[in-house]
């Protein structure tokens, strides 16, 4: 698993309106990108939080056999 450093390395400008408040901002998009991933892995991260306490989970052996009974049955069909 690769280990991610959670820093940044910004250079931001922002949009202010009449008043000088800050409205908006601007970031590379390689930064836009990396906030978005991190963003996503802690939304699953508190998915699969949020799973386990509810025990919606699946073995993985189970789930593995799951999909080939799935793949299985597509090739069946498409053989038919």
């Amino acid at each position: 698993m690769k280990k991610k450093n959670n820093a940044l390395k910004t250079s931001e400008q922002y949009i202010v309106n009449e008043s000088g408040k800050k409205t908006h901002v601007i970031v590379e998009i390689a930064v836009f990108e990396e906030l978005l991933e991190q963003l996503e892995d802690f939304y699953f991260g508190l998915k699969a939080i949020e799973a386990l306490k509810d025990d919606e989970y699946i073995d993985f052996e189970d789930a593995k056999n799951s999909l080939s009974k799935s793949k299985n049955k597509q090739k069946k069909s498409k053989t038919i």
